[in-house]
């Protein structure tokens, strides 16, 4: 126990008028008694401290990955519409061709097979992106269910 504590602790007991004709293992017990609540006291205070910390911190983590999240979103979103913008000049090449008398160094293989692989690009990434996502939104559900289970 801290010294400062008994200290004072033995100062308040003696200069108290609740305490006086008490004897000596009563007010040993009083002053035991109320060192501990003073340390219950500033434990306690110290806890609510701490945990305010604690949720402090979880919510600014929380909004850094949000924001991360944002960033990898965006990015994503982007480097879809560039991918579909693409697919709709091959689709729109492809369509002039066929509707107009195409020139005489279009590539009709060229162009569909073009089209062929930013269509399969596309659906690669979107499949990745949203099919990814749901198996995580998934996992998460099944380790919370799991987590709620064992409590």
């Amino acid at each position: 126990m801290s010294i400062k504590l008994e200290n004072l602790v033995s100062s308040y007991v003696d200069r108290s008028d609740a305490y006086v004709g008490v004897d000596s293992g009563e007010s040993y017990a009083a002053k035991k008694l109320l060192e501990q609540q003073i340390i219950d006291e500033i434990v306690a205070e110290r806890i609510e401290t701490i945990d305010r910390e604690v949720r402090a911190r979880e919510k600014e983590r929380a909004s850094i990955r949000d924001l991360e999240e944002f960033g990898s979103i965006l990015f994503q979103c982007v480097a879809l519409a560039l991918l579909v913008g693409l697919l709709g000049s091959h689709v729109y090449g492809l369509i002039e061709a066929l509707v107009y008398q195409p020139s005489a160094d279009f590539n009709a293989v060229a162009a569909i097979l073009g089209t062929i692989i930013v269509t399969l690009v596309c659906i690669f990434v979107l499949l990745k992106n949203y099919v990814g996502r749901l198996f995580s939104a998934t996992r998460r559900l099944i380790d919370a269910r799991r987590e709620s289970n064992d409590s």
